[in-house]
């Protein structure tokens, strides 16, 4: 086989995975979310699941699917062993989904324009044609499944890391979104939070496999510099919640206040304050 039919060949496998790489991706979160049992019936596949994930970094119109699959997957590859690599999957989940969520504010002030109806049949005929599953996303802040997805890896987000996942644009007239990582007495994180730009809405997720006491309850604290706790509600030590912020807190919701996680009776503290030990807590930094 000489140079020219070699080089031939090559272009017409790569246009051939090309042109597969959407249907493999949209096969494998089908596939990952039909087992019942994942860590049996993955672990041999994570190798081909984390090729499929390196092929759509380089992709921008693949990545919603590659959300979708690293949502699907997680956070098993961590319990296989593959700390690093997955390290790396949620470091690249969160920069994407972070340009979504600052592009997303752009497009706000851009006047909306109806195209043609050519351009509507065109995208219905191919909808109507395509067999992959169609996903829509909400930004970054809103979306419970994509923090679910980010909070596992508590090694990735340390105040440090977090501050180095994204170096991207702040629109001058937003302030910069939040974070927390709250950890237990060892160091280990155990729950994480994300505060919305407006500061009016937390959401946090358990970081670590929590198993709550029915007989307490997971109350959550704002700790502003010099002054007392203030409880921003029950949370779940199982799920995302998220939390609408009193008005009255507004103003002490910055990058100088702290969250916290109390153990309280059945249906929270009942004094106001912190009755029982704080099992997690943790300062709030920019994004």
């Amino acid at each position: 086989m000489n140079a020219n039919t070699w080089q031939h060949e090559q272009q017409k496998w790569t246009d051939a995975f090309e042109r597969r790489l959407p249907d493999r991706l949209a096969w494998a979160i089908r596939y990952v979310g039909e087992q019942h049992d994942p860590d049996k019936s993955l672990a041999d596949h994570f190798d081909s699941l984390a090729m499929l994930l390196q092929a759509a970094h380089t992709r921008s119109a693949l990545h919603p699917l590659a959300l979708d699959l690293i949502e699907a997957l997680h956070p098993w590859p961590t319990r296989w062993g593959h700390w690093s690599a997955w390290e790396s999957e949620l470091r690249f989940a969160a920069e994407v989904a972070s340009w979504e969520a600052r592009l997303g504010r752009l497009a706000e002030g851009i006047p909306a324009v109806a195209p043609p109806a050519k351009v509507w049949e065109g995208i219905e005929a191919r909808l109507s044609a395509s067999r992959k599953p169609v996903t829509e996303h909400a930004g970054i802040w809103q979306n419970l499944a994509f923090w679910r997805t980010f909070a596992i890896a508590s090694a990735a987000l340390a105040a440090a890391s977090m501050a180095g996942l994204v170096h991207l644009a702040q629109a001058p007239s937003q302030s910069a979104p939040l974070l927390a990582r709250l950890n237990a007495e060892g160091g280990q994180a155990s729950f994480v939070a994300a505060v919305s730009e407006g500061g009016d809405r937390v959401t946090i997720v358990p970081a670590a496999l929590l198993s709550g006491d029915q007989q307490k309850a997971f109350e959550l604290w704002l700790i502003p510099p010099g002054d007392k706790p203030h409880s921003l509600g029950l949370i779940d030590p199982s799920r995302p919640v998220r939390i609408n912020v009193p008005k009255s807190l507004l103003p002490q919701v910055n990058s100088n206040a702290e969250l916290a996680v109390s153990l309280e009776p059945p249906g929270g503290s009942p004094t106001g304050q912190p009755t029982g030990p704080v099992i997690a807590n943790g300062k709030l930094a920019s994004l």
